[in-house]
């Protein structure tokens, strides 16, 4: 049975009628059944098309088809990985190189998919629409080539005097395609784009119109590797505060995703000081890495030069603060026994809670009667700092304080 994937691609939307066998998306439903055994391999059809091309070729059979004089050889042997366009001339013919699939997509779109700069080129050359919107939505062919990651796509595109005017379109998020390669980790688009467009230094640090974001934080953010981001941090004229929306640095996105390895890789590439750069929230990276208690990278920050992680957020709180806050036992043995950071700011109270960090975790000991982690964080604190003694007092015989772990 067709799962819910195939109806939302293909359209199928009353799928209460085809389960019981009658209405019009009965006959529907029958003519994807024949056109999938031959275009599709077992289950392929559930998931996204090894070839895109195939989707094209079934949708615009299945919505032309009774105009369409098919031969009984002309999809079972269609050459998926290398096809060309004299192998559905047949369908060409009839319909043009214009016609759309049930996604809005030509077949230029596809073309572009499956990774196909020569056909792209060919298309181009035999006067295929270029369009720059899909249902509405500005998605220019640029977008497209940057998602997939086809540099080729990209440079064919770029070659047509007529097309390249056309990379200047924002996406529906306000994304280039630069934004776009990044953002999917496409290293090889991403250098193409910037060498296509060298002539404009500052090109590295266009900025997504909704966001504020650089393609340097979209490399950090979001891809599983770090080749993007380390490309791009290295780039000249790269410009490390990333996200100005919020202020925040590189380093700050690096921390807030949890990129340990590019975290480490960009303190060795940022400018002296930047690790204390406080984002709109007057946290620094620093404070990230507390809370989240990313040892790693913590302890590397705090080897830059010229750190000071003693400073004050936006609502009282410093990096020790946070690692007590969220119970990181291990952030807090670092930070609290060195000489520059103040233990005193624990009896802080913070906004918008009214409470101190110390009081917050003996809170939380107390009401869960054993805590581990809280409980192993004010055991620490109260074995090692005389100072927060009276803090600690009255919960010094509770479950959670009273020896083991």
């Amino acid at each position: 049975m067709y799962s819910e994937n195939l109806v939302r691609k293909f359209g199928l939307y009353h799928w209460s009628h085809v389960e019981q066998g009658f209405g019009p998306e009965w006959t529907k439903l029958l003519g994807y059944s024949v056109l999938a055994s031959l275009l599709f391999e077992s289950g392929e059809h559930y998931r996204e098309a090894r070839f895109y091309v195939k989707i094209w070729i079934h949708d615009v059979i299945a919505r032309n088809g009774l105009a369409i004089g098919l031969a009984a050889n002309d999809l079972a042997s269609f050459p998926a990985q290398s096809w060309s366009l004299d192998n559905f001339a047949f369908l060409t013919d009839e319909v043009g190189l214009n016609e759309k699939d049930n996604q809005g997509l030509s077949l230029i779109h596809a073309a572009i998919l499956d990774r196909r700069p020569n056909i792209v080129r060919e298309l181009v050359l035999r006067g295929a629409r270029v369009p720059h919107r899909i249902r509405g939505k500005r998605f220019s062919l640029f977008h497209f080539a940057a998602a997939v990651g086809c540099q080729d796509c990209y440079l064919e595109l770029r070659g047509h005097p007529d097309l390249a005017l056309a990379e200047e379109t924002r996406d529906r998020d306000g994304m280039l395609p630069l934004h776009v390669a990044a953002l999917r980790g496409h290293t090889r688009v991403v250098e193409a784009i910037l060498s296509a467009n060298c002539h404009d230094a500052e090109y590295v640090n266009r900025e997504t119109s909704q966001s504020g974001q650089t393609a340097l934080s979209l490399a950090i953010a979001y891809p599983e590797t770090i080749d993007t981001a380390e490309f791009l941090a290295g780039y000249a004229g790269v410009d490390f505060v990333v996200d100005r929306g919020m202020n925040q640095t590189a380093l700050h996105v690096a921390a807030s995703h949890r990129k340990s390895s590019i975290f480490r890789t960009l303190l060795s590439i940022v400018p002296e000081g930047l690790i204390n750069a406080r984002n709109e929230s007057g946290e620094t990276p620093l404070h990230m890495l507390a809370r989240y208690g990313d040892q790693e990278p913590l302890e590397a920050a705090l080897g830059a030069p010229g750190v000071e992680p003693d400073l004050e957020a936006g609502d009282g709180s410093t990096p020790l603060v946070n690692a007590v806050m969220e119970a990181r036992a291990d952030a807090v043995e670092t930070l609290a026994v060195r000489g520059d950071v103040n233990v005193a700011a624990l009896r802080r109270p913070l906004e918008p809670l009214g409470v101190s960090a110390l009081d917050y975790a003996k809170q939380i000991v107390e009401r869960d009667g054993i805590h581990v982690e809280h409980a192993k964080v004010l055991r620490f604190l109260r074995e090692n700092f005389a100072e927060l003694a009276d803090d600690l007092s009255g919960c010094s015989a509770s479950e959670g304080l009273g020896g083991g772990t």
